[in-house]
C-alpha cells in the first residue's frame, strides 16, 4: 500500500533540486569575468589556432568506407535455409 505523503515528498525533493541547480548555475558572462572585473564586456568566442596546412582525415574516411564495405559483404553471404523461406 502506498503512503499518501510519498508523492509530496518526491515532488518537494525534485523542486529543491531544481531550485538548487538554478541558484548554483552562474550567468555565462559572470563565468568568464576576471576576478575584480565589474564592467560588462561583450562575450567573444574563442579564436582557434591558425594552421597553415589543412590536414585531411584520411584514416577516418578509410574506416567509414571499410565499415560500409564489411556491412555490404555480410549482407551478400547467402543463408543456408534454402527454399524453406
Amino acid at each position: 500500500m502506498r503512503r499518501p505523503h510519498t508523492l509530496a515528498r518526491a515532488l518537494s525533493l525534485a523542486a529543491a533540486v531544481a531550485l538548487a541547480t538554478l541558484l548554483v548555475t552562474p550567468d555565462p558572462a559572470h563565468a568568464q569575468a576576471r576576478p575584480g572585473q565589474r564592467t560588462a564586456e561583450p562575450l567573444r568566442p574563442p579564436v582557434p589556432p591558425v594552421d597553415r596546412e589543412a590536414k585531411a582525415n584520411y584514416w577516418g574516411a578509410l574506416a567509414v568506407i571499410l565499415g560500409i564495405a564489411l556491412l555490404c559483404a555480410a549482407n551478400l553471404i547467402p543463408s543456408k535455409r534454402g527454399h524453406q523461406d
